[in-house]
């Protein structure tokens, strides 16, 4: 959530930068910045609170980088000039960019290899084949049970807090439009 004032201010990437902290911050801590089990009090924090870093997580330089990118202030954040600033903060020092272009930087984790699963194919004369098993679009095992077992609810939204957009949008509740289908053009 970025509080933009004055109209026509432009959020560009530096939105982005927003998103990414708070990611980080999430992954370092294991809650997100601001966090509060009341949804409106979380938002309410987002938009006024100081953020807080607890010190056995957070070293100096990960708070720098922290605070800089969830700065509230679009234009003082960190990245907001290009992801240049970003790149050259002393969080990452020590990294070669160049390196992770070109996908040479091995990561801590990698995660191991799907088993592989032997089938006696019979119409190949009884040979063994190997079959690697991949992941498919449900495939959740690298997800803490914690998660998976959860029932999905959707996040309730407090009308008030919408924008003129979606505060709109509700003029056309219920409209449909059956029009005839247009040629694709090839």
């Amino acid at each position: 959530m970025v509080m933009c004032r004055g109209a026509g201010a432009l959020l560009s990437q530096a939105v982005d930068w927003w998103s990414l902290g708070t990611l980080l911050y999430e992954m370092l801590s294991g809650l997100p910045p601001y966090y509060d089990t009341n949804m409106q009090r979380m938002y309410e924090k987002i938009m006024s609170e100081p953020l807080v870093f607890k010190k056995h997580i957070f070293d100096d330089v990960t708070e720098d980088l922290l605070r800089k990118m969830l700065e509230r202030d679009v234009s003082k954040r960190l990245g907001s000039n290009g992801a240049k600033e970003i790149k050259s903060h002393p969080f990452f020092d020590g990294l070669n960019w160049d390196d992770v272009y070109a996908r040479l930087v091995v990561p801590e984790f990698v995660p191991p290899k799907r088993y592989v699963l032997p089938v006696l194919c019979e119409a190949l004369c009884d040979c063994i084949l190997t079959l690697r098993c991949r992941a498919s679009e449900t495939d959740v095992s690298y997800f803490d049970k914690e998660f998976t077992r959860q029932r999905p609810v959707d996040t309730p939204v407090n009308p008030s807090l919408l924008g003129t957009t979606a505060a709109a949008a509700t003029h056309f509740e219920g409209f449909t439009y059956a029009g005839e289908a247009a040629p694709i053009a090839q």
